[in-house]
């Protein structure tokens, strides 16, 4: 009884800390914008045609986007609502999962305690993005895949009508599936005329959707020049392969599980999943070991034959995947130590990553990522009729957002800056046509390895240094404004 009120307290502290993410109501950037712009300009039948911008996203996560901003409103909170359920209900599935997989407590109440203190999931839970429903699906599938049923006929539209619906939601659903079966064929042989007929249904399903969604895509060339970064070498023997394969799970386990930057703690627990997955071979844990570890192996499969990129958010789905192989391990260890030495004292050992990530996760509530929403209200409060406004070329899509939705409302005179990232000096000339008081916007203003100052930079010291005056300014997260008198 106590364990299963601890399993229920945690729950409520994840739905609680996600709601709160999710009401803070941080400003919306770049990749939600360019996303929510064609959610926004497109009917139902427009949303299955290729989208602006680049994007790329399943065609029922399109439709309920669509649905709720006309049932509720075009802004941040319903946009982002989708992403917040899917979590909310994640939360739940991974209770139920963990129960059936080994209808331990412990290792439930372990796993749900990391599942709802990981920041990347708080994160995506109010992200106008799938990757949340990623996170959903798997863990659907895995229930309704293991729960019990009461009939066979039960069994099978049940696995119908969920695999299916997850096909045209979550990209990452036929893996899934693929993995389910490829379980069967291993460990319960006896049950693969049961699976006859959802497979069926499924293969069918994808097949409609591969034609119809993915096939000769506009955007595939860009989508795979875009993530060439991710996809894994494929020569075993070749020092880059296993660079390639040392940075990947460096960023699983500091970016992904949210330990950023704190190398001993992200060691410890790159250690401490090494020794689950050993531990589960050592206990012949053999179905739960393939159903963690599988998944993982078949993506990097997969990314090596440049099919799927394996890049952090693409994979967020397999963070349950490493909390619960952690989970099973912290609980093997308590196992194992409670016969050795004090309970409570082993007990407590083990709440060394609970505690490290609710106090990461502490310091980062709320998490923010570009709060351009501060700025644009300082300008709109302070500016003058006979002011202009110059965007940053990497806020435009943000800028007009934030028009269509009618949280900005400027008569002024508006000039969008030029894409000029792979040469600053292509500013030059729009920036000489300016004159009198204008206020300059920035966000998404990223420096890279090979620039001495980021394009912002560039640009105002440009503007200084041509007698530009800087008369106000505005400072967010990652998010600027700047109004300069010009008189040339």
């Amino acid at each position: 009884m106590k364990k299963n009120l601890a399993i229920i307290i945690t729950t409520v502290i994840g739905f609680s800390i996600a709601s709160y993410q999710y009401l803070f109501n941080r400003s919306i950037w770049l990749d939600e914008a360019k996303l929510a712009l064609n959610i926004l300009d497109r009917d139902y039948l427009g949303l299955t045609q290729p989208l602006d911008s680049g994007q790329v996203a399943p065609v029922l996560f399109l439709w309920i986007e669509k649905l709720s901003i006309q049932l509720f409103g075009a802004n941040e909170l319903t946009l982002r609502l989708l992403p917040l359920i899917a979590f909310l209900l994640a939360i739940i599935l991974v209770v139920k999962v963990t129960k059936l997989l080994t209808n331990n407590n412990m290792f439930t109440w372990y796993t749900t305690a990391l599942f709802c203190l990981s920041p990347r999931l708080i994160y995506y839970a109010s992200e106008v993005k799938q990757y949340s429903i990623d996170v959903m699906v798997i863990l659907l599938l895995y229930y309704v895949f293991f729960k019990p049923y009461k009939t066979k006929s039960t069994k099978h539209l049940v696995l119908i009508t969920v695999g299916v619906l997850s096909l045209f939601i979550s990209n990452i659903t036929v893996l899934v599936l693929f993995v389910l079966g490829c379980y069967t064929l291993v460990f319960e042989k006896e049950k693969i005329k049961s699976l006859v007929l959802p497979s069926l249904f499924w293969v069918t399903a994808f097949i409609a959707y591969y034609v119809l969604f993915i096939y000769k895509h506009p955007s595939a060339e860009l989508m795979t020049r875009y993530w060439q970064f991710a996809f894994m070498p494929s020569n075993p023997f070749s020092v880059d392969f296993w660079s390639w394969l040392w940075q990947t799970f460096k960023t699983i386990f500091t970016y992904l599980l949210g330990f950023v930057a704190h190398y001993y703690i992200y060691m410890l627990m790159l250690g401490l999943y090494v020794f689950s997955v050993a531990a589960m071979l050592k206990k012949r844990a053999y179905k739960l070991c393939f159903l963690v570890v599988f998944p993982i192996v078949l993506h990097l499969i997969l990314s090596a034959l440049k099919l799927y990129p394996f890049a952090s958010r693409l994979v967020l789905y397999q963070v349950p995947l490493y909390l619960i192989t952690i989970g099973y391990g912290l609980n093997s260890i308590l196992d194992y130590g409670k016969q050795k030495f004090n309970y409570n004292i082993v007990l407590v050992a083990t709440l060394f990553p609970i505690v490290i990530s609710a106090g990461l996760l502490w310091k980062r509530m709320p998490i923010k990522r570009e709060e351009i929403k501060p700025v644009y209200n300082y300008i709109i409060d302070n500016i003058k009729p006979e002011d202009k406004i110059f965007v940053y070329a990497k806020n435009q899509d943000v800028f007009d957002f934030y028009n269509k939705i009618g949280y900005l409302n400027f008569k002024n005179e508006t000039i969008l800056g030029g894409i000029n990232r792979k040469n600053f000096k292509n500013n030059d000339a729009e920036l000489d046509r300016l004159k009198g008081n204008v206020w300059f916007i920035f966000a998404h203003n990223y420096k890279f390895k090979h620039d001495k100052i980021s394009e912002q930079e560039y640009i105002l010291n440009y503007l200084k240094a041509n007698g530009g005056i800087v008369k106000d300014s505005i400072n967010s997260v990652k998010s600027d404004g700047y109004l300069i008198e010009l008189n040339k």
